[in-house]
């Protein structure tokens, strides 16, 4: 009796949190810079790779083009996609107004919005195919096509599994950033509803997987699939460098996304104050990032009026500009409470540049014996060790030559893939998960 034939899984990466973030004007950071770099590594390790983009006003997955080296190069928002781009854009627009248009406008706007997507060359992605569906997106864009997986499995015809990466759970573990309640309320179902939909869990690091299992140990959040480790990575691309950004001097210390509250710009902002009491012609400040109402109010305060000339602000650089930064800084300064991984201090020691990290477990995670360490509320111990970087240069030299020493340990991208693909092709533990 021959033993019947099972349809092996095929891998699916989704991207709708690049197509969401290229609407915008954010830089290759934070969730989107993860989800391209592993999407790019999974395309490495599996030619066959489908990637596909959740349309929410015509719900289904499209699959889409994805040029990683035009994504790596500069800002998602200059990204074409083509048409593709546009026509997510006008799918986001259907969607939020599903409610207020009149129902015989909505359907005509949605067969036409189809028609358009399938006259264009795009395709749907077939729900007959058995299928691995891996999103390293926020938890509110995986929730949102939770139903639609549902209903392919209902039919029957091809079964989905879900894999999620979890990047943090901060508004429901500390009171730094006080978020609202409806917040917290909506980021917790989301959570909720992807653990048990989920038949893959991968944690971002060792300290998020501590994280998730104190939540469930708790009750606050639901038993889930085993929770693998995917470390996130050290390197940093490096693109083709544009014209050196003006208006910035050596010695300058910087902070990316840096911000009051969790990410705790207060501590950076008392530490330059301390500097600038027995130095003030001393160090300078650039913090590179969004352009925040809570750190313009920050700045404002009387307090820091003195510090003022030596802050410059870099609003959302691109790929090219952030390596420049990192380069050209004596040292980066991440002094959050909290992170899931802390991409700024990884790639800073990619690109041989001290970093000046909050003693924090995840911290350590991340930087290991390479960082310099201090308390994240006690901003002198912070200006004891700018002031070391500033003032005595073997200081600096020997630390630039130990980061340049272990380069070799430092994680690759490619071995982030490779723990994801490792479970999801293979089932096996994975084989690059390391802690340094």
């Amino acid at each position: 009796m021959s033993k019947e034939m099972v349809q092996p899984n095929r891998l699916t990466c989704d991207l709708t949190e690049l197509f969401a973030g290229s609407l915008g004007r954010g830089g290759f950071y934070g969730i989107a810079r993860v989800v391209a770099e592993i999407a790019n590594g999974l395309s490495q390790i599996e030619p066959e790779l489908d990637h596909v983009v959740y349309f929410a006003g015509i719900n289904c997955f499209v699959v889409v083009d994805f040029d990683f080296e035009l994504f790596a190069s500069g800002r998602p928002a200059k990204l074409g996609f083509e048409v593709q781009r546009l026509l997510f854009s006008l799918d986001q627009q259907l969607f939020r107004l599903r409610t207020f248009l009149p129902r015989f406008l909505h359907d005509c706007l949605r067969d036409w919005l189809t028609k358009v997507l399938s006259g264009r060359h795009s395709r749907f992605l077939d729900t007959k195919v058995n299928r691995v569906l891996f999103s390293a997106a926020r938890p509110k864009f995986i929730a949102s096509y939770l139903k639609l997986l549902e209903l392919i499995n209902a039919r029957g015809s091809g079964q989905w599994r879900l894999a999620s990466l979890l990047h943090d759970f901060f508004p429901l573990l500390d009171q730094y950033d006080r978020p609202g309640r409806g917040f917290v309320d909506q980021f917790c179902r989301d959570n909720a509803l992807i653990l048990e939909s989920s038949s893959y869990v991968f944690a971002n690091s060792y300290f998020t997987k501590q994280c998730l299992l104190e939540l469930q140990s708790r009750d606050l959040m639901p038993a889930s699939a085993e929770v693998h480790v995917a470390q996130l990575a050290h390197e940093c691309r490096t693109p083709n460098m544009g014209s050196p950004i003006a208006g910035i001097g050596k010695n300058f210390f910087l902070a990316v996304g840096c911000r009051p509250g969790r990410k705790n710009l207060e501590i950076l902002l008392d530490a330059l104050l301390i500097l600038n009491e027995s130095d003030p012609d001393g160090c300078h400040l650039v913090l590179a990032g969004a352009a925040r109402t809570s750190t313009k109010r920050l700045l404002k305060q009387p307090r820091y009026q003195n510090i003022h000339p030596k802050i410059h602000i870099q609003v959302t650089p691109s790929q090219p500009e952030l390596v420049e930064l990192y380069q050209r800084a004596l040292a980066t300064v991440l002094p959050s409470y909290s992170e899931g991984w802390g991409l700024p201090a990884s790639e800073s020691l990619w690109l041989g540049t001290p970093v000046l990290a909050s003693d924090t477990p995840v911290m350590h995670e991340v930087c290991g014996d390479l960082g310099l360490y201090f308390s994240p509320d006690q901003p002198a111990e912070l200006a004891n060790l700018m002031q070391r970087l500033l003032c005595e240069p073997l200081f600096l030299e020997a630390k630039r030559l130990s980061i340049q020493n272990s380069h070799t340990d430092l994680r690759k991208w490619a071995q982030t893939s490779a723990d994801i693909a490792s479970v999801l092709l293979a089932g096996d533990s994975p084989k690059y998960c390391m802690e340094i």
